[in-house]
């Protein structure tokens, strides 16, 4: 039975590469495989650097191939090597068990990565992105490397360099640039670089057209991909128009349903890199010039000899977007009167109504965007304002017909009048028997005999006042004819 694993070397921009273990197991005399470094060895140093390997496997083994990374190997238990170039080396070891218990010999391996860095060295290094527009940064990692101690960059656009292993580096004008790095230390120097490494070319210029700016739900805009792509055929774009709705089209038509400012973003694609024309606000949508009305101030009162009942209203714009969506706006008291003609705009404003009654408030607003027919809209501020002057307590009287105190016969229907005068917004009827009615004027018939008090109160918009009359319902006395009821199906 053979069984594989496999754990694969790791490498981190900016850092040495990690030293890591690649097993290639078959289980059959069950060998593992394991090496070190001889207690006189170093992993490190000048060249030339001689080192002894030193096998620690486990398990029964009788076979050993080394290999040194630099193209030499050795099939000793403990061999000694001599690297006579500076470099970073891997070194494996192979293991077999040739008199394993299975038809198959035991073969085990260890890969060390990097194990032996030789003199001043770094094998390669990298430039991520490599390509792109005017601005782009590069980040540069140097890939195996040891044993140095001074970095040396020289970029090749003519900035100053950087002495940083991992640096980073912006490229603002347009070309082709060659990058070189230089390290140094205890065991000398060494150079590499790269012709014409970090390509820079001109991005394309996005710039968007759109056929209007401005307008009316539902708003439909023409856009259109100006850009300027310095004469690249490849190309591509992605539109974003602010209000969810995305496009790769080159042109397109975009319907906005609803009020707003739509910032507006064109993103363009070249083998030359990428641009951007992003404008907010660039799309402004206008609706209904629709309001909605404050009431700051009460809205019953009393009038008096001195002083007038005083509103004050406030108009709150609810689809604003911009001031242009109102070309102006009117009050309607109800009384016959209106907000002050030379301003045009009142947003809040204080009225003052000096007759009994009650009034409904409307507020009519004007606008570019509106579609019945007419430019204007009217919204009800209140239902009503009420105001009335206080009640005269002389003159609070109802009456009750038959007007006698004592009602012979429980049949007998009876008309309750208000007869108060002046201006009144309601009334409540105690009937003393557990019913209520709330009417000027009506017709009641008492289901039982008994002494029943009533009460009225009548109210304005100002006050209210309640008076009281006692009503006696009896039996007819013996002897006397019953009258009929005029009105069978009144209500009990």
């Amino acid at each position: 039975m053979a069984i594989t694993a496999c754990l694969i070397g790791l490498v981190l921009p900016g850092c040495d590469t990690l030293v890591t273990e690649i097993t290639e197991l078959t289980i059959a005399g069950h060998p593992t495989a394991e090496f070190g470094l001889d207690t006189n060895s170093v992993d490190s140093g000048c060249v030339p650097l001689t080192v002894t390997f030193i096998d620690k496997s486990s398990g029964p083994h009788d076979e050993w191939s080394w290999y040194f990374g630099d193209g030499d190997s050795s099939n000793d238990t403990n061999p000694t090597h001599t690297y006579d170039s500076a470099g970073t080396y891997t070194v494996t070891l192979f293991i077999r068990d040739t008199e394993g218990i299975d038809e198959e010999p035991g073969v085990d391996n260890e890969v060390k990565n990097r194990f032996i860095i030789v003199g001043t060295t770094v094998d390669s290094f990298s430039a991520a992105p490599d390509s792109g527009c005017p601005g782009m940064e590069v980040t540069f990692s140097p890939i195996d490397y040891g044993g140095i101690t001074n970095w040396t960059w020289n970029f090749g656009d003519g900035k100053p360099g950087s002495s940083d292993s991992n640096p980073t580096h912006v490229y603002d004008t347009a070309g082709e640039y060659s990058c070189t790095l230089t390290v140094t230390g205890e065991c000398g120097a060494k150079v590499i670089g790269y012709d014409s490494l970090i390509k820079i070319t001109q991005c394309p210029e996005a710039r968007i057209w759109a056929d209007k700016f401005e307008g009316c739900v539902p708003c439909t805009v023409i856009f259109d991909d100006s850009t300027d792509y310095g004469g690249k055929v490849d190309t591509l774009v992605f539109w974003d128009f602010g209000n969810d709705m995305t496009s790769e089209l080159r042109s397109d038509t975009i319907v906005y349903a609803e009020p707003g400012k739509y910032t507006v973003k064109l993103t363009a694609y070249s083998e030359g890199g990428v641009g951007t024309d992003s404008i907010p606000d660039f799309i402004t949508v206008y609706g209904p010039p629709e309001t909605e009305i404050n009431a700051l101030t009460p809205l019953e009162g009393c009038l008096s000899g001195e002083f007038q009942f005083q509103v004050r209203f406030q108009a709150l714009l609810t689809n604003f977007v911009d001031s242009a969506m109102y070309d102006s706006l009117i009050w309607f008291f109800g009384d016959g009167t209106r907000s002050d003609t030379a301003d045009p705009m009142p947003l809040d404003v204080v009225h003052a109504y000096d007759t009994n009654g009650q009034y409904t408030v409307t507020l009519q607003s004007y606008g570019p965007c509106y579609f019945d027919g007419d430019s204007a809209m009217e919204n009800v501020a209140v239902d009503y304002v009420c105001v009335s002057w206080p009640i005269d307590t002389t003159v609070v009287a109802f009456t009750v017909d038959p007007s006698t105190d004592t009602i012979f016969d429980p049949a007998t229907e009876l008309t309750f009048t208000d007869i108060t005068p002046g201006f009144k917004t309601g009334w409540l009827w105690n009937l003393g028997d557990d019913n209520q009615r709330m009417d000027s004027t009506f017709l009641y018939t008492y289901a039982d005999t008994g002494t029943y008090i009533v009460t009225l109160t009548v109210g304005t918009c100002c006050d209210s006042y309640t008076i009281e009359k006692t009503i006696i319902i009896a039996e007819v006395p013996e002897g006397t004819a019953r009258k009929e009821s005029d009105n069978p199906s009144a209500e009990h």
